[in-house]
């Protein structure tokens, strides 16, 4: 069955898009098929792919206005596109900003990404859902589809609180029914230097937060080979196969798929 991973924090610059998009080159290599969703307005995750919107191409914000204004029939294929053979995207733009106002006036508002997602999911093996750091409606929106959820968390004291707050959030979506399946696949470590204060800084993450979440074991280091893959439009994996950044997203697909 397809698993469906929401990538979320609360604080921007946390790794959420290069955890999504090298999580998911990381299930490629293994022969998984994966459906990418950029919920981000910013579109980070469809920048990071190599796709260029030009100005009228279809991306999510079409699929959203049109179930909402035309009869609520899910048309998401209609916006899909191929990055490779593996791999597709359901890409994103600004215009996804004004998809908030059909969003609130649509009938269960917080559904509305879920039941788009509905008649295709089950052609890819995974989902992966890219947010924006924020609790708004396309979040929400993210987060009720989703079955797991992914928090990139910076090792650093100042990311603990908006941590717990994101945790508190999760717990809201769980026990007022909304989307009582979802579960925490793991806390990542991301951004971590061999300065002491990070050593400190992680220990204190699994000691405090792992009593409420698991953490993952892989820890993903800050390294200049996740912004020169960005910018030729490539995970790590591709740009870089042999580095150290590369194998950590590998360790990291494998401690997910051992659930």
């Amino acid at each position: 069955m397809v698993r469906i991973i929401t990538t979320g924090s609360l604080k921007g610059g946390a790794g959420k898009t290069t955890t999504a998009h090298n999580l998911s080159a990381a299930f490629n290599e293994l022969g998984l098929r994966v459906l990418g969703v950029d919920v981000d307005p910013q579109g980070h995750f469809t920048l990071a792919t190599g796709l260029r919107l030009r100005k009228g191409d279809p991306n999510l914000a079409d699929a959203i206005e049109d179930f909402v204004n035309k009869g609520y029939k899910p048309h998401l294929d209609a916006v899909v596109r191929s990055i490779t053979p593996l791999f597709d995207l359901v890409p994103t733009s600004i215009r996804l900003t004004a998809s908030e106002l059909d969003l609130r006036r649509a009938y269960e508002s917080e559904k509305v990404l879920k039941k788009l997602l509905a008649p295709i999911a089950g052609n890819y093996d995974f989902v992966i859902l890219d947010t924006h750091p924020s609790l708004g409606i396309l979040t929400l929106n993210a987060l009720t589809a989703a079955d797991e959820v992914i928090m990139p968390l910076e090792s650093e004291y100042l990311a603990s609180e908006s941590a717990e707050l994101f945790l508190d959030y999760l717990d809201d979506i769980r026990n007022s029914g909304l989307n009582p399946r979802l579960r925490i696949t793991g806390i990542l470590l991301t951004q971590v230097e061999r300065a002491n204060i990070h050593k400190q800084a992680v220990a204190n993450a699994r000691e405090v937060l792992g009593q409420r979440a698991p953490v993952f074991n892989t820890i993903i280091k800050s390294a200049v080979r996740f912004t020169e893959s960005q910018a030729r439009g490539q995970s790590v994996l591709e740009y870089d196969p042999k580095s150290e950044s590369a194998a950590a997203y590998r360790a990291l697909a494998a401690e997910v798929l051992r659930g």
